[in-house]
């Protein structure tokens, strides 16, 4: 369970434990109160009243006499005369015919005063007194009606207490060991050991906090991933610009101690300078537009335009280009509808051109080249196939990291970044490339332009 959803629930215990005390004590001062009971005898002694009126008509004793048969089963009575002598009776202690006075009438009432409420009235009849006297059974006191609804609510307060207190000492503790765990690894990590895995307890069930380390696992991944790019930029540079400077230096040195002494000599050495240093001057811009290519803030420059127009003008100019190197292009643009989406012209294009510059540079006189593009599942589907020497397999795990040159292009001029500056154009679209090869039978790079559900469609 995360924190958040053990949290919820604990306040939620908590709520409820106030409630169910005040309910608890209410009730508790409710079923134990002096009023209670009083209540409880003031509404019998009102039922009583309105059943002695109803059941008992002034002078009539034979109606008197017939009414006690319909008295509630709940109410008794006797009837005795001035002598004491019981007249009529419903109460078995009482039969009538019994004679009362103060010894036996006295304690009976009182034996019985805890049970029963009663009440004297007294009627005429044929100018005869007579003393009715009527009962009506008290509510018993509900101790045990209160302990059968207490005990329950007790435990039921009891249980809420206890699972707070787990739930408590639950996301304490899973805090406790997360952070500490956490902050272990960190501390290793802000030393520089980046080679120290951010690996969650085992013990330490999964909340939040287990996530932000997974977070940081994934963080201090990616800075491993940048800390080993560095270093193969870094060596790339290195290999790449030491070639043309070792040749600018070796001839300068060469002109400078007379080495080369005739003018013909000189100036072929100076044209080579020149010529490396034109080569180091467009492999550094090339490294600077790699820079900026990893700058993200370059999605906020890119502009809505028509994209399959541009798809078709690239189809376009690379059938010039590919028939001067006497390769066969297939171009097939089934794309009927404009679609508006933002991208940036020049380096969409240096992405074709660049795809389109490597199937000419690995295919042979006579080869296919194909350009296809077409709408599928909401999204512009391009592929540039051709028919060349292809890729191995344990090349095309790596073909767009950078400075990676495969196998095949190892004695070709170049940085080796040229796929890589192609799969950064394409992710800093949102698009995505995909690569499909076998060795001897050539390579299939497909681009995928998603088309967001706003596009705009030009029929």
């Amino acid at each position: 369970m995360t924190l958040k959803k053990q949290l919820n629930l604990l306040a939620a215990i908590i709520i409820a434990i106030p409630v169910l005390c005040v309910l608890f004590i209410n009730v508790n001062n409710y079923l134990h109160s002096k009023s209670h009971y009083t209540t409880t005898d003031e509404a019998s002694f009102r039922v009583f009243k309105k059943h002695e009126q109803e059941a008992f008509p002034q002078n009539n004793q034979e109606k008197i006499s017939e009414s006690f048969n319909f008295l509630p089963p709940e109410m008794d009575s006797f009837l005795f005369d001035k002598t004491g002598k019981v007249i009529i009776s419903t109460i078995k202690g009482i039969p009538a015919g019994t004679k009362l006075n103060n010894s036996n009438m006295v304690p009976f009432l009182q034996s019985a005063s805890s049970q029963y409420i009663y009440q004297f009235t007294s009627h005429t009849f044929d100018d005869e007194r007579y003393i009715l006297v009527t009962r009506f059974p008290k509510k018993e006191p509900p101790e045990r009606k209160a302990r059968d609804f207490l005990l329950p609510l007790l435990i039921i307060i009891g249980t809420l207490v206890t699972i707070s207190v787990i739930i408590l000492f639950e996301i304490s503790r899973n805090m406790f060991r997360s952070i500490i765990n956490i902050q272990k690894q960190m501390s290793q990590i802000a030393d520089g050991n980046l080679d120290v895995e951010i690996i969650s307890d085992a013990k330490i069930k999964t909340n939040e906090i287990t996530s932000i380390s997974n977070s940081l696992e994934t963080m201090r991944q990616a800075l491993v991933s940048a800390q080993n790019r560095k270093y193969k930029f870094i060596m790339g540079i290195s290999h790449d610009l030491r070639t043309p400077i070792a040749i600018i230096k070796g001839y300068t040195e060469a002109i400078i101690d007379g080495v080369i002494k005739g003018k013909d000599e000189r100036i072929k050495a100076i044209e080579l300078i020149k010529s490396k240093s034109t080569h180091l001057e467009n492999m550094i811009n090339t490294l600077i537009n790699f820079v900026k290519l990893e700058n993200s803030d370059i999605r906020k420059t890119l502009t809505p335009q028509p994209i399959v127009k541009l798809i078709r003008h690239i189809a376009d100019d690379a059938e010039s280009t590919i028939s001067v190197f006497n390769r066969k292009l297939t171009s097939n643009i089934n794309l009927p509808n404009e679609y508006i989406i933002p991208y940036d012209e020049q380096l969409v294009n240096r992405v074709f051109e660049n795809l389109i510059g490597n199937a000419l540079r690995y295919t042979e006189e006579g080869d296919e080249i194909k350009i296809c593009a077409e709408e599928i599942k909401d999204a512009i589907t391009v592929k540039i196939c051709d028919t060349g020497i292809g890729i191995s397999e344990s090349d095309l795990a790596n073909i767009f990291d950078l400075f990676y040159r495969a196998s095949n292009s190892r004695r070709e001029e170049g940085m080796g970044i040229g796929l890589s500056v192609v799969k950064n154009i394409i992710e800093t679209h949102g698009w995505k490339i995909d690569v499909e090869s076998e060795k001897g039978k050539g390579s299939c790079f497909t681009i995928t332009i998603p088309l967001p559900k706003e596009t705009k469609v030009q029929q």
